[in-house]
């Protein structure tokens, strides 16, 4: 899978990504991709520039089953400014962050269905 418009950031072939992605998310300038180990699980985090940058975590749902999140998006603001949405889909658990506001983590993520 490639990411962002200016750069071609390719993600390890090792790690499945779910089918839909924020497509809005997917057109910005993709500056990082790639896995971590959290708790002896994968987490995928990719990150692109908008102006500002925006982080998204992506895991397998089945990883972290103890974690409950909604199929709707949820948007929560955080300190100095920062703006966390959360949701599930596609049997994977999705974290968008940035030092940005509700409305505009929401516009990432326009026409983006779950």
């Amino acid at each position: 899978m490639t990411f962002g418009r200016r750069s071609s950031l390719k993600f390890p072939t090792d790690f499945q990504l779910p089918d839909r992605l924020p497509t809005r998310f997917l057109e910005q300038e993709g500056i990082g991709c790639r896995p971590l180990d959290w708790s002896d699980n994968k987490v995928a985090i990719i990150c692109v520039n908008a102006g500002v940058v925006y982080h998204l975590f992506v895991t397998k749902e089945a990883d972290f089953a103890e974690t409950r999140l909604s199929e709707s998006i949820q948007f929560e603001e955080r300190k100095a400014g920062w703006t966390v949405s959360k949701w599930k889909s596609q049997g994977h658990l999705f974290v968008l962050t940035a030092k940005a506001n509700p409305e505009e983590l929401g516009n990432m993520l326009a026409g983006y269905s779950l």
